[in-house]
């Protein structure tokens, strides 16, 4: 057998071959990646030497370009300077502006706040820091239940520098005094 015919075969078929890379891309233009990924994530808040808040997730990614943190499965913990927790809440899914400080809850969410003693429950609010406010689309059906109290509305929001709460839509409860 000739010696050139397997450096020539192969160069015949390498020749015949083409190859397009620009579908093989890392990142589609436009889209950007998480830079970190964790599983298991636990992140503790400490000031002073108290802890003021506990969050864990199932997953976390971190979007350094947009300066957002994304949870999935998550868990919360605020505390107060006894180290008793005064709220804590689940959600499906949160992300975190890191910048703005502001937050998207999408999925379930529960909140605890057994400083005023009581849940809220429902889907999809969102968090402005600046605004002081929290809402939820207007469809979304959100529960505030209370010793004696429960309410159930769509188009709620809440001021919460002034510890009001909206619903656009006719809430509809019961009020037992005690």
């Amino acid at each position: 057998m000739n010696k050139y015919l397997f450096p020539v075969l192969i160069t015949l078929i390498t020749a015949s071959c083409s190859f397009d890379y620009s579908e093989a891309q890392w990142e589609k233009e436009g889209e950007e990646y998480p830079g970190l990924v964790i599983n298991n994530f636990r992140h503790t808040v400490v000031r002073n030497s108290n802890i003021l808040a506990k969050i864990q997730a199932e997953e976390a990614k971190e979007y350094r370009e947009s300066n957002i943190l994304v949870l999935s499965q998550v868990y919360f913990a605020e505390l107060d300077d006894k180290g008793k927790i005064t709220r804590e809440a689940t959600a499906d899914q949160g992300k975190y502006n890191k910048a703005t400080e502001d937050i998207e809850i999408t999925g379930k969410v529960i909140l605890k706040d057994f400083s005023e003693n009581f849940t809220l429950e429902g889907h999809n609010l969102s968090y402005s820091k600046n605004n002081h406010t929290i809402k939820a689309p207007e469809e979304t059906e959100i529960s505030i239940k209370k010793e004696n109290y429960y309410i159930t509305g769509k188009g709620f929001s809440a001021d919460t520098k002034e510890m009001k709460i909206n619903f656009d839509k006719k809430p509809e409860g019961h009020y037992e005094e005690n």
